[in-house]
C-alpha cells in the first residue's frame, strides 16, 4: 500500500505502552512501537534499546523535566487512579494528538498508554522572517506551541512555521521544551483535581 496516498487514521497507529520504574528508568514497552516506527518510517528502530535509560534523557529541557516530575510524583501518590492528559506529538507532516493515561503501581512503577485521537495533515507555509540560529527555539511538550522571544508570546506551531523559517533553513534551530502559559495552568489544575486538592 502507497503510505504517501493514505488518509491519515488513528486506527493505523494501535495504542502503545511502556512502564517505568520507581526512579523513572524505561522497564518495558509493548511491542507496539517497534511496529508503528519500522513501518512509518521505514527506520531500524528497537525499543529495547531504551531498556534502563532514564525517561528524562529523551526530554530537552529543565522545565520539562520538572513538569514530568511533579506528573509522575502525583500519580505515584494517587495509585490506583489513571491520570489522562491530551499532548500533541508532531511528525511531520502529520499533526498527532495524543492521550496519555498513567496509573501508578505499589512497587512505585508508572504504567504509560499512549493513544492517537486525532491525526492532520501540515502544509508547509513559507517563511516570513529569519530566525537567529544561536537562539534555542523553545517549544511547548503539549501543545507545540512556539514562544516568540520577540513578541513575547506563544504562537501555534502552524503559525510559527509560517513566521520562522525553521525547516527552510539548511540547519534546524536548537529546540528546548518547555510549557505555554495555557497548558501549564492546565496541567496544574488536572493535577490538583487528580490529587484531591493536596499539593
Amino acid at each position: 500500500m502507497n503510505r504517501e496516498r493514505r488518509e491519515p487514521e488513528t486506527a493505523y497507529f494501535p495504542p502503545k505502552s511502556y512502564r517505568l520504574n520507581a526512579d523513572d528508568h524505561f522497564v518495558w514497552f509493548s511491542p507496539e512501537w517497534n511496529l508503528e516506527f519500522r513501518d512509518t518510517l521505514g527506520e531500524s528502530y528497537d525499543a529495547e534499546d531504551y531498556l534502563g535509560r532514564s525517561f528524562y534523557e529523551l526530554l530537552d529541557g529543565v522545565e520539562i523535566q520538572l513538569i514530568y516530575r511533579s506528573v509522575f510524583r502525583s500519580v505515584r501518590r494517587t495509585h490506583g487512579q489513571r491520570l489522562s492528559l491530551t499532548l500533541r506529538c508532531d511528525r511531520f507532516p502529520l499533526k498527532i494528538f495524543m492521550r496519555q493515561d498513567l496509573s501508578g503501581y505499589d512497587d512505585g512503577s508508572i504504567g504509560v498508554q499512549l493513544s492517537y485521537t486525532k491525526l492532520e495533515i501540515v502544509s508547509m507555509p513559507q517563511p516570513a522572517l529569519s530566525l537567529d540560529q544561536n537562539q534555542p527555539l523553545k517549544m511547548c511538550s503539549w501543545c507545540q506551541s512556539i514562544f516568540d522571544s520577540v513578541k513575547v508570546t506563544w504562537l501555534p506551531l502552524e503559525k510559527a512555521l509560517g513566521y520562522f523559517p525553521l525547516l527552510h533553513d539548511h540547519e534546524l534551530p536548537v529546540i528546548t521544551h518547555g510549557c505555554c502559559p495555557v497548558c501549564y495552568q492546565t496541567l496544574r489544575g488536572k493535577l490538583h483535581e487528580y490529587s484531591g486538592g493536596r499539593r
